[in-house]
This record gives C-alpha cells, structure tokens and sequence, in this order.
C-alpha cells in the first residue's frame, strides 16, 4: 500500500489530492535511486575496509617490533574509517538536492510560494551586516529560496553559508590561512504591514546563560 497523506489542519485542505497526483509518482523512482546509492556506499565501504586489512595484515607480518605494530595499526584504522564514512558520503548531497528538487515545488505552489533551488530571490545581506546579526564574509553559498506572500506578508528566506578566509602567522613567522564560517543557516525577510506597537530587539545567539542575562536590558 502506498503512502498517503491525512489533512488534519485546515491550512491542509486539498493537499492530500495534489501529494496524491504530484508527489506519490516521483517516490517511487526517487526510493530506487536511493537504494541504488547506499548499495554503491556498502560497496566501496566494503573495498576500503578490505584494503586495510590486508595492509594490517602485511604490518602485522613485516613490521619490525610490536611498538612499529601498534603505531601503524593505529594510523591504518583511523585512515581506514576515514575512508570509510568519505566514501559513504559521495553522492549524499546530490541526491538530497534531486530529492528537493523534485517534491518542494509542487508543495510550493500549493502553499502559493515561489521555491527556487538557486535562491535567486534571497533576501538582502547587507541589513544583517549592518545590524551586527552576521560579521562580514568573503564568499557565500544561497540556496533553497522560498518567497512570496502570506497574510499580506511579503517575504523570503533561503539557507546561506557565508565563509571567510582568515590569515596567520606561527611562532616561526610563517604564514598561515583557514576558511572560517561566519554564517550557516537559515536568513529571511519579512515585511510589516502594520506598525508594531513596540521595539523589537534581535540579538545574535549568544548561548543560555548570556542570553538570559541580555534579557534583562
């Protein structure tokens, strides 16, 4: 028996014939490739496993001593079970896109919204900037945008990935660089059609305690 979908709010009313005629037909193909991926996952999982074994199995033979043992055993399974979840993760990403790509837009246009996987109407960054909710950043990544309008609230929102390049230099005066995230969730933008009766105060996550002391200014 299929899947099918109960209506139990009335925001859902007519959504259980559009799951039925737009999304039910995509699931199907969409469990097969899934399937198909993690056969290929256990696969290469499998060959990387068994290669190092056998490499544990040459240490074991030809290493000199139980210390060199020991420390390329060591080195062998941390690399292995490196290798391991790096193979299992190939293809992950590619197929969660297909899969948004194929059921968000129908649920979409019922909900009367615009889904665009390229986020091509994200909201402005420069107001998060200026207000200190984001630091400044070097590269970004949008994706997965949704907009339009609910209750006479225009809006729009998309996952970002805001990244910088950060450098330093060693004891040695050498210079080093890393990628620092600046930001990665969720940014939106809503509009106000109506004056709000108070101030509204957003302030960046700082964790449970501080969060509780800001509250009280």
């Amino acid at each position: 028996a299929g899947v099918s979908f109960t209506e139990t709010q009335p925001w859902e009313d007519g959504f259980a014939a559009v799951y039925e005629r737009e999304i039910v037909p995509r699931l199907g193909p969409l469990e097969k490739e899934r399937k198909a991926i993690l056969a290929r996952r256990r696969r290469r999982s499998y060959l990387v496993a068994g290669a190092a074994a056998v490499i544990l199995v040459l240490v074991f033979a030809f290493a000199p001593g139980w210390e060199v043992r020991l420390i390329a055993f060591a080195f062998v399974a941390i690399f292995g079970v490196c290798g391991v979840l790096v193979v299992g993760s190939i293809g992950q990403e590619d197929f969660a896109g297909r899969v948004k790509a194929e059921i968000m837009p129908p649920i979409a246009d019922f909900a009367g919204v615009r889904f665009d996987p390229q986020a091509g109407e994200r909201p402005d960054i420069a107001p998060f900037h200026d207000t200190g909710l984001v630091s400044e950043h070097e590269r970004a990544r949008y994706c997965d945008g949704l907009a339009g309008t609910h209750r006479g609230v225009d809006f729009s929102a998309c996952e970002a990935s805001l990244t910088r390049t950060e450098r330093t230099s060693d004891s040695d005066g050498k210079s080093k660089t890393r990628t620092v995230t600046v930001f990665s969730g969720v940014i939106a933008r809503f509009s106000v059609p109506r004056a709000a009766p108070g101030t509204i105060v957003i302030r960046r996550d700082s964790g449970r305690v501080l969060n509780a002391v800001f509250g009280f200014f």
